[in-house]
């Protein structure tokens, strides 16, 4: 009897804990949704429902919100789908969603924004239906904010044959409202018979100068939110193609994939220079394009086209012409010294700026036996903002052939040679060459200019040694053109002499090259060997004593430490204007560093002040509060 009471009592004790302990099993394995907005430093929090205000955001740009969602329940969370709920007021699009978080694990929403061309605040609900809560059907919803603000927009670009497209008597609004381009024919010219060629196509984003600037973040930090960019996709009210040939089988291509949509910023040295996560490339995006060849003398014509939002250029089309041909070949060479040759040549790894490179096309041939009768010589890319007119070319009929290097940079040479027969070599990898002209001094700062009447001036001056701080013009420790050109300035007649450790232009005191008064420049100043301290840079529109309306120049300043470039400013320039560019420090162990001069006006680089005098005796002007 007591055997069958314990047993009753057990019995009973059981149904009495098993309810309560699956009530409470159930209740932590039902999938519970928790979702944490994850703001940058320029977004705020949302309630009702949860959610971020991304602020002001470029037109032709865009911005991410990010969510953290985690499961911190024991059973799987399903998101069985991430809609876009409604949106007003600009694009909206779902970047990332998770469709299943297990216990404690976590995921990312991501969604971007795009406004529109107005100034409404844009809104957009995006819905998650789960099987979370107690029915298994929760939805979920969170909400992004973000406002449309015009800093500028993008422009396109489009460099091949040396030559800057679109222009605009090549476009015109389409049937569809589109700016439609029909640039110039791209010729690959006569190709060898059963032989391929390639021609290079540079897409550039270059805004109007002074614009698509975004002040730095709160932290100081630059703002590498996407602004003022070209996207290049399909458009259903052009031909569809976003990028490619039409007819797809007359032998034309790319060299390598360029996946669709693709995204083109303008350029800044500040942010990376690519984001391969939107596809995005900043300033420019070079692409290769290729022609089979045939086994057979015959024309093949194409049309490349591209479509994007670009404001100027939303759909392009670009005549392509290849003819197969037996073709003599050209083959272009830096020309070596050798014992009978020591003057009329070059060391191709040893080339300065304001020195001249001499090349050789004597090793042309014609394979099928003919003779090489003319040689054609072309400079067909030079570094940005240099003077054609200064490259002082010789020889482009000849075999030998030569030009002067006004700028550090990259110079692309061309050589085409034409047979007895009159067929012209095609554009080959032997008949193009490359150069680079690099500083020989340790820091070289360049100043060009894009107005052919304008007289700009660079100013560099040895920072802190003139307690009042008028340092621009002053005779001691600013370098400019009427004390700091050894053409121009005896060293025994006020040269600027830093240092009397070394003679004036020499060591750690510098020298100007050039000072170009009718446009364009370059003007140059150099320090062989830098010592340590810091230095200012300022440009000078001088137009002192010209009553005359002065044509606006853009404006750029580059700054080569060691070689490399190590910071490049631009503005546009008003006569008698003083732009603060820059301070560069140079230190004792051979590093530097640079920066910005402090800026004026939000976007644009440095500050500017008018400046309609030379300050009496070299007693120098101050430019205060721009540097620290």
């Amino acid at each position: 009897m007591a055997h069958t009471k314990r047993l009753l009592l057990a019995a009973t004790l059981l149904l009495l804990v098993v309810p309560g302990c699956n009530k409470e099993s159930l209740a932590i394995q039902i999938p519970k949704l928790t979702i944490t907005p994850m703001p940058t430093e320029t977004q705020t929090l949302l309630a009702e429902p949860v959610g971020l205000n991304l602020g002001d955001i470029p037109f032709f740009g865009f911005s991410t919100a990010t969510f953290e969602l985690s499961n911190d329940a024991v059973g799987t969370l399903r998101i069985d789908s991430t809609t876009l709920k409604s949106s007003s007021g600009g694009e909206f699009a779902i970047l990332e969603a998770p469709t299943e978080l297990k216990s404690q694990e976590t995921g990312n929403l991501v969604i971007q924004f795009s406004p529109q061309q107005d100034d409404s605040e844009a809104v957009a609900i995006i819905e998650l239906q789960t099987n979370a809560g107690k029915d298994l059907n929760d939805v979920y919803e969170v909400q992004v904010t973000g406002t449309g603000l015009f800093i500028g927009e993008p422009r396109l670009v489009i460099n091949y044959g040396g030559l800057d497209f679109p222009l605009s008597s090549h476009c015109q609004s389409d049937a569809n409202d589109l700016t439609s381009c029909v640039l110039d024919t791209l010729d690959f010219g006569f190709i060898p018979l059963d032989q391929e060629a390639t021609q290079p196509i540079t897409l550039k984003n270059v805004p109007e100068a002074g614009t698509c600037r975004l002040p730095n973040l709160p932290s100081g930090e630059p703002d590498c939110t996407p602004a003022c960019v070209i996207t290049f996709e399909a458009n259903p009210d052009a031909q569809n193609l976003g990028l490619g040939f039409v007819p797809t089988d007359a032998g034309f291509g790319l060299v390598g994939a360029s996946p669709i949509p693709f995204k083109l910023a303008p350029k800044d040295d500040n942010c990376p220079a690519q984001d391969e996560t939107l596809n995005l490339v900043r300033g420019q995006l070079p692409l290769l394009t290729h022609f089979a060849g045939a086994a057979e003398e015959s024309d093949h014509t194409a049309k490349m086209l591209l479509e994007s939002n670009a404001p100027n250029a939303e759909q392009v089309e670009i005549p392509m012409l290849a003819k197969a041909r037996h073709a003599p070949v050209a083959i272009a060479k830096v020309r070596p010294c050798s014992v009978d040759n020591v003057t009329e040549c070059s060391d191709a790894e040893d080339l300065n700026p304001l020195m001249r490179v001499y090349f050789d096309g004597t090793d042309s041939h014609d394979p099928s036996g003919g003779t090489i009768v003319s040689y054609l010589w072309e400079v067909i890319e030079v570094p940005p903002g240099t003077d054609t007119l200064m490259l002082q070319e010789t020889g482009a009929t000849t075999p030998y052939f030569s030009f002067w290097m006004p700028l550090t940079g990259t110079y692309t040479v061309q050589l085409t040679d034409t047979n007895d027969l009159g067929v012209p070599s095609a554009v080959t990898e032997t008949s193009r060459i490359e150069v680079t002209s690099h500083p020989d001094s340790r820091l070289h700062i360049q100043l060009v200019w894009d107005s052919p009447t304008a007289d700009l001036d660079l100013h560099f001056v040895y920072a802190g040694q003139e307690p009042s701080g008028r340092e621009v013009y002053h005779k001691d420790w600013d370098c400019y053109w009427f004390r700091c050109r050894p053409s121009n300035v005896p060293e025994d007649h006020g040269a600027n002499r830093w240092f009397t450790s070394s003679a004036a232009f020499e060591g750690p005191n510098p020298h100007l090259d050039i000072d170009d008064t009718n446009g364009f420049g370059p003007e140059n100043t150099n320090i062989d060997i830098p010592a340590a301290g810091k230095y200012h840079i300022y440009v000078h529109y001088y137009a002192i004593g010209n009553g005359d309306d002065m044509e606006r120049t853009g404006t750029t300043i580059r700054v080569y430490a060691e070689g490399l470039l190590i910071g490049e400013f631009q503005r546009a320039l008003n006569k008698n204007d003083l732009w603060a560019v820059a301070e560069v420090e140079w230190f004792a162990d051979g590093s530097s560093s640079i920066v910005p001069a402090e800026a004026d006006t939000q976007g644009l680089s440095g500050a500017v002040t008018q400046l309609p005098y030379v300050p009496a005796g070299g007693e120098g002007f101050y430019f205060p509060n721009v540097f620290p």
